[in-house]
C-alpha cells in the first residue's frame, strides 16, 4: 500500500485492498474481526465497475455478509473506491 490512488480502471486487487484495509483497522484498533460487520458502505467514482466490487465482497464475507450500500460519487484526491463500514460489539 503506497497511500496513492489506483488509476482506472478499479482493478479487483483495488476493491480486495479496501476491504482488508477495514479488516486490518477493525483487527488492530478495535480488536475485531469482519464477523462482526453488519453494514459497510462502498463509495465508487464508476458505478460500472459494481461487478468488481460485488465479487470482492463476496470474498471478503463469504458467510453471511453484512447489508450494504454501493453509490457512484465524486471522491476527492482521484480515489477510486471508498469503503466504511460499522461494526457491533456487545458491551463488557
Amino acid at each position: 500500500m503506497t497511500g496513492a490512488p489506483a488509476p482506472p480502471p478499479l482493478p479487483p486487487v483495488t476493491t480486495i485492498d479496501e476491504y482488508g484495509r477495514a479488516e486490518f483497522i477493525l483487527g488492530k484498533y478495535c480488536g475485531l474481526g469482519l464477523t462482526l460487520v453488519v453494514n459497510v458502505t462502498v463509495l465508487v467514482t464508476d458505478i460500472s465497475e459494481f461487478a468488481v466490487v460485488n465479487e470482492a465482497f463476496g470474498e471478503m464475507f463469504p458467510v453471511e455478509p453484512p447489508a450494504r450500500m454501493v453509490m457512484q460519487v465524486p471522491l476527492p484526491l482521484g480515489l477510486l473506491i471508498s469503503v466504511g463500514c460499522v461494526a457491533i460489539v456487545e458491551s463488557a
